[in-house]
């Protein structure tokens, strides 16, 4: 590799690099919001005998506007633009 110039091609090395890089945290983000919402259950609850609520609903509530928040800046960045599967996924979400 040193005697066919890699030296010369840091720069577009360090950019493939750095959209590989933004590329897989776009897919590591996907596959955990995927993740969670596909593996969710909802526990119910008895409240007075008359309606049943669902138990931790703030931490449901937590996370989904943590997902919610991720997917609109996820959106804005130019690795996601770039990848059509992103783009699909993403609205499914």
């Amino acid at each position: 590799l040193w005697d066919h110039g890699i030296l010369d091609r840091k720069r577009e090395i360090v950019d493939v690099l750095t959209v590989a890089q933004g590329e897989m945290a776009l897919e590591v983000f996907l596959e955990q919001v995927r993740d969670r919402w596909m593996k969710q259950e909802l526990e119910l609850v008895l409240y007075q005998n008359r309606v049943r609520l669902i138990r931790g609903w703030d931490n449901l509530f937590t996370g989904l506007d943590d997902h919610m928040g991720g997917l609109v800046l996820m959106r804005s960045s130019p690795y996601y633009r770039s990848v059509r599967e992103f783009q699909e996924e993403g609205k499914l979400w």
